[in-house]
């Protein structure tokens, strides 16, 4: 998957999450995708993840450092 070591994709853990996002979603599984924001002093810092059944795949709890800012789950009726 050397299309995501494009510049389009800057951030591994997007690449991961559109990633995981686009095939479990595909496969039918009840998976969101999210983007959170964190501020530790001057610095902003982003994340992003997927969860299934509001359980973060590969990662503890990003939720309990990072504010959610966007999520988004895919269709039920996704094929």
């Amino acid at each position: 998957m050397r299309i995501f070591d494009l510049p389009l994709f800057p951030r591994i853990c997007l690449r991961r999450s559109l990633a995981l996002y686009h095939v479990l979603g595909r496969m039918g599984h009840p998976v969101s995708i999210h983007i959170g924001v964190r501020k530790d002093a001057l610095e902003l810092e982003a994340h992003s993840w997927v969860t299934i059944e509001g359980k973060a795949l590969g990662e503890r709890d990003p939720a309990e450092r990072f504010r959610a800012i966007y999520s988004y789950a895919a269709s039920s009726a996704s094929s």
